[in-house]
């Protein structure tokens, strides 16, 4: 996004400072880690990190508009069968997501009326 390479469990330190100011900023206690949840908002994504061993990670990604997209080229208003033609079968799919299993992370797809309205890159949680 905006150049800058974002993963699931990556150090969230050299993402934050490479994506500079961000424009919306929340915390709340964390009920699956220890310390805070934190989302930091910067228009079209948000990234929510979580905390382990005093230092902050990616926990999750979200797109949530057409200004940003998948590194497979899927972007909020494509169709369902547009993102299966990129990622292929999903793991789980409903009327309302697709989904798939990734190492650690799962990618979501949510729809309405076969049309992506947002896009989640979440770290599993056991």
């Amino acid at each position: 996004i905006e150049g800058v390479r974002i993963a699931v469990d990556d150090p969230a330190e050299p993402v934050l400072s490479a994506l500079g100011e961000w424009s919306s900023y929340d915390e709340s206690p964390s009920c699956a880690f220890e310390g805070l949840d934190k989302i930091y908002g910067y228009g079209s994504f948000e990234i929510q990190t979580y905390t382990e061993g005093g230092k902050d990670y990616i926990r999750a990604i979200y797109l949530i508009d057409d200004g940003c997209r998948t590194q497979r080229d899927i972007a909020i208003g494509d169709t369902a069968e547009a993102v299966k033609e990129a990622y292929g079968a999903p793991t789980h799919e409903s009327a309302s997501s697709l989904q798939y299993a990734g190492e650690g992370m799962t990618l979501t797809f949510l729809l309405r009326d076969g049309i992506v309205t947002n896009i989640q890159y979440l770290k599993d949680v056991a």
